[in-house]
């Protein structure tokens, strides 16, 4: 089925993994990229950067920090090798569109003039309002990275290491103006292994992501049903903490090593499929 999709993410390596699947069948069905460089207080740069040091502590600072500079250095390097969504968009000549405020009125009209039938949010760092989200024909969909309603807000990835919890998983949904609440499409469920980090679960969660997320598409053209999600077993977490970040330690977990980084850029497909084992 032919429908006009719109992408809006962080464009950063995680989100490329999570989308790859999704562009490679559905190429010529996407009308546009749009990327997202503002972050907290819709700006980029260095004062995101500082407010999210003062916020998470110096451990969540430098791990997210490391998987973005990592994969620019590694992309310098090989320049073959696709760790961006921009990179990706560009292979099958989707124009991509880079905006500091996706809720702006500007934004609000360059997607209106698509015509997008799906809009699709993978990372988006910013609310999207109800201006974006009724745009679409047929729905507007994000992807999160636990069970919900277990565990929506930031970072899910991050907070079940630091809560111990044994199982987690990954969740397409319908959006709604609330932080991931919605329909859910489908989901997906993971065991967390004791020699997990932060890194390597996100990694592993992205993945699993793909493989949902191109199917959750192909539901929403066919008008498959959605299943309510039990507000009860809602759960919510914001920016990680020092003190979080102190009591994933002590769990046994870590947010990433070196020898993450490299099983990734040395020996990615097969490190793909030793992690897609597990799930």
């Amino acid at each position: 089925m032919m429908s006009q999709i719109v992408i809006i993410t962080n464009g950063n390596f995680f989100a490329q993994l999570i989308l790859r699947g999704l562009i490679r069948k559905k190429s010529k069905d996407i009308a546009g990229v749009y990327l997202v460089t503002g972050q907290l207080g819709k700006k980029a740069g260095i004062v995101p950067l500082a407010r999210l040091f003062r916020k998470c502590g110096w451990r969540y600072f430098f791990y997210k920090a490391s998987t973005y500079f990592v994969f620019i250095i590694a992309g310098l390097i090989n320049r073959k090798q696709i760790y961006f969504v921009d990179q990706l968009a560009r292979k099958y000549k989707i124009p991509v569109t880079k905006v500091t405020d996706i809720n702006s009125f500007s934004t609000e009209q360059q997607i209106k003039n698509l015509s997008p039938d799906i809009i699709v949010s993978v990372s988006c760092n910013q609310r999207i309002k109800e201006n974006i989200l009724s745009l679409s024909r047929l729905a507007s969909i994000n992807i999160h990275s636990s069970l919900l309603p277990a565990y929506a807000g930031l970072a899910p990835y991050y907070w079940v290491l630091a809560n111990n919890e044994t199982y987690t998983g990954t969740t397409v949904h319908h959006m709604e103006i609330e932080f991931d609440t919605g329909n859910i499409i489908r989901q997906e469920k993971t065991k967390i292994y004791p020699d997990d980090s932060v890194f390597s679960l996100f990694y592993r969660l992205c993945l699993m992501g793909e493989m949902i997320l191109k199917d959750a598409v192909g539901d929403v053209e066919r008008g498959l049903d959605a299943q309510t999600q039990i507000a009860e077993n809602r759960s919510y977490y914001s920016w990680p903490t020092s003190t979080a970040s102190r009591r994933l330690r002590a769990n046994g977990y870590r947010m990433a090593s070196i020898f993450d980084f490299f099983k990734v850029l040395t020996t990615r497909p097969e490190y793909e499929q030793k992690q897609l084992s597990r799930i």
